[in-house]
């Protein structure tokens, strides 16, 4: 679990304890911010998904779960090293003897398919047929591996979070060390027990360290604390288990004290003191040449930001996915969100990403796909096209109007333009390349959706989701994504 450990990780482990059907009541519902995010479609700074689809669970939909007596798990990072791809799990539940349910701190399982379309074949690492943990426990009550690196000699280092209970139902990050594992192994090492802990300066307990990435010799991480805020460290890639080897962002320059470090963005607790996140996965996205950070807003929405450096500023958010339409109503409805670039190399507007979530307690893999902004343009006679490119000559750009699928996508409906400028949808089998492809009715499962109407001024049409002054406002002509969710995650902002 890489959640708020006080509460979370608690109630993560009562499932385990008593069952998993006895924590099927949502704690806190979902969490709501204070604030509406209120910005235009022009102001998306993030790619746009336009479209998603359920994959498969990792746990329940592999065959060597059933083998390695693996019931559920969370997490899922995924690194690429000798050829093939090594997933690190968190808590894992395992079936053990008497009937009784055991928890391997951490697993690992390792997979050469990089086919996301049909789910990721998984071979956990076993002992006499059943799974076992990637490093060896110790004095913690659990520990999991956080973010996770390739090294140049083949090698794997991950940080290594570690909690301990307090009480039956009160848990804590205790510290966050590093570990690693040898080329070609699945065994992983404790390298550096302590590398964090409640006593590091922060103002707050750490309660995670994600997705380390490289900066030339350097290695940038993300540190969360249990309040929700998001810091960036840095550290040469050779000194990763000396504190004092890091230095810390904050917001101009790298100072060489916790204590000076400001978060990566502003962001509010969720409701009843729930987190808002549970940290940030970074990637740098080759399509746009940016920097990634993808979250779980309020633990409830897959979100993105950009950057042009991994240590930012950052974009305003996107929201991609809404995750509680593929989960049971149990919060956290998702969290741990992870891009698996391995699985996303054959087309860059396909992307697979995974979330955990409580129930069930698996990793659920999603296919993504990126959408194109679809601009208004008009000639010099003023009329208007709505297109992702110009036209033809004589046209200029007034913005754009939404986002859209470039091709055909399951779902989506192709939209046809006539000569006078009116855009209609079409049936699939006219022939002819489509304008781009919509929603033709409001979508109600992971991708929000808002309408686009037809607003007319004399014999003038376009195409909007905002308010035309000075047009008057027809019917709905069809349905494109919501680029961006009201902070309760319940409408287009």
């Amino acid at each position: 679990m890489i959640l708020r450990p006080q509460f979370l990780t608690a109630f993560a482990l009562c499932c385990v304890a008593v069952g998993l059907s006895a924590c099927s009541q949502s704690p806190g519902g979902h969490a709501a911010g204070s604030d509406i995010v209120t910005a235009s479609p022009s102001q998306a700074a993030a790619p746009v998904v336009v479209a998603a689809r359920m994959v498969c669970r990792l746990i329940a939909d592999n065959p060597d779960s059933a083998v390695a007596q693996v019931r559920g798990a969370d997490g899922a990072a995924s690194v690429v090293a000798g050829g093939r791809s090594y997933w690190l799990f968190g808590d894992t539940i395992r079936n053990g003897p008497g009937g009784r349910q055991d928890v391997v701190p951490a697993a690992v399982a390792t997979s050469t398919d990089v086919e996301g379309k049909d789910c990721v074949r998984l071979d956990f690492k076993k002992s006499a047929g059943v799974a076992q943990p990637l490093f060896p426990p110790a004095e913690e009550t659990t520990a999991w591996p956080d973010g996770t690196l390739v090294l140049d000699d083949g090698s794997i280092v991950f940080y290594m979070v570690k909690v301990r209970r307090d009480s039956p139902f009160a848990w804590h990050v205790s510290s966050v060390g590093l570990g690693r594992v040898a080329a070609g192994s699945t065994d992983g090492a404790r390298t550096a027990e302590t590398i964090w802990d409640a006593n590091s300066g922060f103002g707050d307990r750490l309660a995670g360290a994600r997705s380390p990435v490289r900066d030339g010799a350097d290695v940038i991480v993300y540190l969360r604390t249990e309040r929700g805020a998001n810091y960036v460290a840095r550290a040469p890639i050779d000194r990763l288990a000396d504190v004092g080897a890091y230095t810390y962002w904050d917001g101009t320059r790298w100072q060489p004290r916790p204590q000076a470090a400001q978060p990566i963005w502003a962001a509010p607790e969720g409701a009843e003191g729930l987190p808002a996140d549970n940290g940030v996965s970074v990637t740098f996205d080759d399509a746009s040449g940016k920097w990634l950070a993808m979250y779980n807003g309020q633990l409830a929405t897959v979100a993105v930001r950009t950057a042009e450096h991994p240590w930012g500023p950052w974009s305003e958010p996107v929201t991609w996915l809404d995750c509680r339409p593929l989960v049971e109503d149990v919060y956290p409805y998702c969290y741990s969100a992870e891009v698996h670039k391995e699985l996303s190399s054959h087309d860059p507007s396909t992307l697979y990403v995974t979330f955990s979530s409580q129930k069930p307690y698996d990793v659920t893999l999603v296919e993504l796909h990126l959408g194109v902004a679809i601009h208004e343009w008009k000639d010099a006679g003023g009329a208007l096209r709505f297109a992702a490119a110009s036209p033809g000559a004589g046209f200029t750009d007034q913005g754009v109007s939404f986002y859209a699928s470039g091709r055909q996508v399951d779902g989506l409906a192709p939209v046809s333009v006539s000569g006078d400028g009116t855009y209609t949808i079409r049936p699939p089998t006219v022939p002819g390349a489509p304008a781009f492809y919509v929603y033709a009715s409001a979508d109600g499962g992971a991708i929000h959706t808002q309408p686009v109407y037809r607003w007319r001024r004399d014999s003038q049409e376009a195409l909007s989701v905002r308010d035309r002054p000075g047009w008057d406002r027809g019917g709905i002509a069809f349905y494109v994504v919501c680029p961006r969710l009201t902070a309760d995650n319940a409408a287009c902002g």
